[in-house]
């Protein structure tokens, strides 16, 4: 059983009577990525061993484990690799879903020292500060690159609106396609139509 709390979006209750029955409704995470939203969805029969993981509603992963309802199952998550680890508490069950071997929160605390991202309106942009590569709403855009004193600029469309991305290299010369000397401290700022728009985090979601 879920400890109340940890995944509030559901009804402790009903998890409750399900838990007692065998029966467990399926817990989910979502994972904001650079190449855009994951629905991790975790099934697991508390008397069966049933495993199943569904990602964005397609079902990667199945298993039936008689004997050991604990354990980890790992599965591809866009470029990354998820696991999620079960484990036993007394008469309960606690699940915890991994990014590349770190919880959630961990991994997009470590995230935030190789990506940057911003959210107007209905958009999303998140830059790959070890490539520089921009992705708008999930997709990677051919930005254009421009090079100007201490840095570039990376222009692109979102619709009818003109973004360009103004990165300042301080203390490094840029180079073209990556970052350059690692001692370079990275300084991107998003202007669309001429507006900067503030940072935002990377787990941040378009409403």
């Amino acid at each position: 059983l879920v400890s109340p709390g940890l995944f509030p979006s559901f009804d402790y209750q009903r998890r409750k009577k399900l838990f007692h029955r065998g029966v467990m409704p399926p817990t989910q995470w979502v994972v904001e990525l650079s190449d855009g939203s994951y629905a991790v969805d975790f099934d697991h029969g508390t008397t069966t061993g049933k495993r199943v993981i569904a990602v964005n509603g397609k079902e990667v992963f199945r298993k039936n484990v008689k004997f050991d309802l604990v354990g980890k199952e790992t599965f591809k998550l866009g470029k990354h690799k998820g696991t999620i680890e079960i484990k036993a508490e007394g008469f309960s069950y606690l699940y915890q879903l991994l990014v590349d071997g770190r919880p959630l929160e961990k991994f997009y605390h470590v995230r935030e020292n190789v990506a940057k991202s911003w959210i107007f309106g209905k958009n999303k942009v998140v830059l790959e500060t070890d490539t520089l590569d921009v992705y708008l709403n999930g997709t990677k855009v051919d930005a254009a690159e421009e090079f100007v004193d201490n840095g570039t600029e990376r222009y692109f469309d979102a619709g009818s609106k003109e973004c360009v991305i103004v990165i300042e290299h301080s203390g490094a010369k840029a180079k073209r396609g990556k970052v350059g000397d690692k001692k370079a401290e990275l300084r991107p700022r998003l202007f669309v139509d001429d507006e900067e728009v503030a940072p935002a985090p990377l787990s941040g979601r378009v409403e």
